[in-house]
This record gives C-alpha cells, sequence and structure tokens, in this order.
C-alpha cells in the first residue's frame, strides 16, 4: 500500500482527520510494502439498503483476492448518513489524503464530485465508480447498468397493468426518482418518459424526486397523491418508500406499481400484490467487482478492457420472489454471487 492505514470499517470524522495526520509522518520503508492494499467503498448513502448487498460483494473479493495473491487487502466502508454530495466530496478528499490504494463511489452528483475524482487520482488513488457514474472524471472503469433501458422496462411492465383502477380516460402516470442530479436517477427517469412517448392515451403526471431516503420517499407520494391525484399508475426508478412501514400509505391500493429494486423489502410488497413487478440488478457485484477492478489495477498493474461494466437486468414477478429472497441470502450469509462472471483484465494504461 502507499500509506499504512489506522483505520477500518465505519470510520468517524476524528478518525480520518488523525488518519490523514499520521499517514505523513509514515515511514518510507511502509509506504514501499506492496503486499497491503486499501481500498475504500464509498456509496450515496448508509440509508438505503440496496448498499448492504454491495458491501457484502467488496468484502467477498477483499477476501478472495487477498487470499489468492497472499496479500492483505483492507476494506473501508464510509458512508454519508444520507444522499449529499459535499459530504462524499469531503470523504474523497480525506481518502486521497490518508493514501488510499483506491476507492470506489457511487456519485450523488457527477459535475460535483468531478473535480475531486481527478485530484484523487493525481493524488495517486485509483478510482472506480459504481452505481451512479461520473463518466468525465479520471476513474478507471463504472460498475452498473444501463439505466435507461432500466427504466424503459418499469414502464412497459407498468403498462400492461393499465386500467386496472377502472378510471376513464388517459392513464396518467407519475415517477417516482431519488437524487435530481445523480446520474442514474437522470437516465431511469429518462426511459421512463422514452416509453410513455410511444404510448398512445397515456400521460406523464411528473417526476417527482427526493433525497434517497425512505422518509423522504413517503413524503413525495404523499405531496403527489395530494397535489396531482388521483394518479393512475406509478413507475419508481428506486425503491425507496417500501424500505419503510408505511410507505406506500399515500398511494391508494389499487394503483400499479413497478419498480426498480429487487430487495427483501420490496419483495414483501411483490408477493402480497401491492407491487406488479421488479426491476432487479446483482447488487453484490457492484461491491465485488469494484474492488476486483481496483486490485487488478494497483497490484497487477492490469486496466480494465472496458470502462463500462454493464450487469444484466431482470423483471420479476410474484412467483419468483422466494427465488430472489434465497439470492440475497446466499450474498449477504455466504458473500457469494450467483450471478458473479469476473470481468476480464488486459495490461496497459486504462485510465
Amino acid at each position: 500500500m502507499r500509506a499504512r492505514s489506522i483505520f477500518g470499517g465505519f470510520v468517524s470524522s476524528l478518525w480520518l482527520a488523525l488518519a490523514t495526520l499520521v499517514v505523513g509522518a509514515v515511514s518510507s520503508d511502509a509506504a514501499a510494502q506492496s503486499d497491503r492494499y486499501v481500498i475504500a467503498m464509498v456509496p450515496k448513502s448508509g440509508s438505503n439498503p440496496v448498499f448492504i448487498a454491495a458491501r457484502s460483494g467488496a468484502e467477498a473479493a477483499a477476501r478472495e483476492l487477498g487470499a489468492k495473491n497472499g496479500v492483505s487487502i483492507e476494506l473501508l466502508w464510509w458512508a454519508p448518513a444520507r444522499d449529499d454530495a459535499a459530504r462524499q466530496i469531503e470523504i474523497v478528499r480525506s481518502l486521497a489524503a490518508a493514501g488510499v490504494d483506491g476507492i470506489a463511489i457511487s456519485c450523488s452528483d457527477p459535475d460535483t464530485l468531478t473535480p475531486e475524482i481527478n485530484r484523487a487520482a493525481t493524488a495517486g488513488a485509483t478510482v472506480v465508480t459504481f452505481d451512479a457514474d461520473a463518466p468525465n472524471s479520471a476513474r478507471i472503469a463504472y460498475v452498473g447498468i444501463d439505466d435507461r433501458a432500466a427504466g424503459r422496462l418499469v414502464i412497459d411492465e407498468l403498462s400492461k397493468h393499465f386500467g386496472e383502477n377502472d378510471r376513464e380516460g388517459p392513464s396518467t402516470v407519475a415517477i417516482l426518482t431519488g437524487t435530481r442530479t445523480a446520474a442514474n436517477m437522470v437516465d431511469r427517469v429518462r426511459g421512463v418518459v422514452d416509453g410513455i412517448s410511444t404510448m398512445d392515451n397515456v400521460s406523464l403526471v411528473g417526476a417527482f424526486s427526493h433525497d434517497e431516503t425512505p422518509e423522504g420517499a413517503a413524503e413525495a407520494l404523499a405531496a403527489a397523491e395530494a397535489n396531482y391525484g388521483p394518479i393512475d399508475a406509478w413507475a419508481f426508478v428506486g425503491g425507496w418508500p417500501m424500505y419503510t412501514e408505511g410507505g406506500l400509505d399515500a398511494v391508494p391500493s389499487q394503483t400499479p406499481i413497478v419498480s426498480i429494486d429487487l430487495l427483501p423489502q420490496t419483495l414483501d410488497h411483490l408477493e402480497s400484490g401491492r407491487v406488479k413487478a421488479l426491476v432487479g440488478q446483482p447488487y453484490f457485484d457492484w461491491g465485488y467487482e469494484s474492488v476486483r477492478m481496483v486490485f487488478d489495477r494497483v497490484h497487477g498493474n492490469q486496466a480494465p478492457i472496458s470502462k463500462t461494466v454493464m450487469a444484466p437486468l431482470e423483471v420479476v414477478g410474484p412467483e419468483r420472489a422466494a427465488e430472489y429472497r434465497e439470492r440475497w441470502r446466499d450474498w449477504m450469509e455466504t458473500g457469494v454471487s450467483p450471478t458473479a462472471t469476473a470481468a476480464p483484465s488486459a495490461s496497459g494504461d486504462g485510465g
């Protein structure tokens, strides 16, 4: 590693500040070590459970790659309490100053974070983005999905249920989105709008954003229904309101909902019939592939063949809910992804 780390797991601001100060006093012998690496994961927020599986994947990759290569990989996990680009900037800046070898980040605002990612890369950190990209930054790769295609899948699936509430006239559709500036949210909304534009007798009420917390999502739903209801159907580009009890209470029970995100909480709503279908992705692989690509670069000087690693999308109905519960158990209990297929790497400069 480039510098000795003195912090791990969930780190406090105090510990990180101390680490930043202490790193400058690390001996040149320690700084020259190549049998120990420090990689930090920075999700958008600690309140979104999709990142739990990503952390499990990152931990699994650190264990497996460390054992295979006879090195120690220390994984740091530092999540802002809620979606906050300014806080992510502080985190990336401090991690770079502390001398971590790699950073994997889900970007709340690509424009805001790009300069900080570039500074971290200049300082020597290998940066990968996952879930939400900063495509114009110095990151070496992005691990995620085709978000626009995911949004299109949501509206295509939702259209199968138009008319179920027996209202007359054109169907009205509302979109629940997260942070307006996040690249993945922007593209998912675009995908939904793309689909609506091809449909007759369907109109868009609007896209309603929030801070990507369960409570914020529930409030956004309530405000939309109060101001624009009755709304005929909801397209969720994230499952946030389903992560808290009563999060869907503002939406009439007969209103069809299709959502991105396959988690235990959303599967409950799928099995009950409250949600018609879910669009999912292998969240575990966000973490696994991010750590693998950082390690390949810092340990073997290997760059990803592709700067974008797109995971497959799946549309899941109630009949497959049990299958996905088992998948989550694999991710969380055994640290194994049933979908993981490591992307090949090649020598050379991919940055």
